[in-house]
C-alpha cells in the first residue's frame, strides 16, 4: 500500500519589473519602479488611466498607460473605483505584466526574487511513498523552474 503525499508550493515574485527609460532629469537610460498608484484623468466623456512610475535616482515621474482616452461608458465601474482608489493589488497586476511593459519601452529589468509559499494539500501514511507535487505561479516569472 503505498501513501500518498500532496503538496502545492505557490511563486510569486517579489520584485516587479523595472522598464530602463531615459530620464530627462538624470541624462541617461536608468530604471524606473512602481509608485503602485495610478492616475486617472477625464477629459468630457473620455477616460485616460496610467500606473507611475519613478526613477530610482531622481524621483522623476513616468506614466505608463493602462488606457488612454477610453469612452467612461466602455469602463466598468468597478474598475474604474480600483483605479481612483489606487488598488493595490490592480496595480500590483499591471506592474509585474513584464509582456505588456516590455512592448511599451523596449528593455526591462526582470529580477528572479520570489516567495514561495508550501501548502501540505492531502497527506496519507506518515511514510508517503509517492509525492505529488504542485507548482502555481501568480504571474509569470524569469526562472526555469
Amino acid at each position: 500500500m503505498s501513501g500518498l503525499l500532496r503538496i502545492r508550493w505557490a511563486i510569486a515574485p517579489e520584485i516587479a519589473p523595472r522598464p530602463l527609460i531615459t530620464c530627462n532629469r538624470c541624462g541617461g537610460l536608468r530604471p524606473y519602479r512602481s509608485s503602485g498608484k495610478f492616475r486617472v484623468n477625464a477629459n468630457g466623456k473620455r477616460i485616460d488611466a496610467w500606473l507611475i512610475y519613478r526613477c530610482v535616482d531622481c524621483d522623476n515621474s513616468w506614466n505608463f498607460a493602462i488606457f488612454e482616452r477610453r469612452n467612461r461608458r466602455d469602463i466598468e465601474p468597478a474598475l474604474l473605483a480600483a483605479l481612483e482608489g489606487n488598488d493595490p493589488a490592480l496595480a500590483r497586476r499591471h506592474a509585474f505584466d513584464a509582456a505588456v511593459l516590455k512592448s511599451h519601452v523596449g528593455r526591462i529589468e526582470e529580477f528572479s526574487d520570489v516567495a514561495v509559499e508550501r501548502h501540505v494539500l492531502e497527506r496519507r501514511p506518515e511514510h508517503a511513498t509517492v509525492l505529488d507535487l504542485r507548482l502555481t505561479l501568480e504571474m509569470p516569472v524569469p526562472l526555469r523552474l
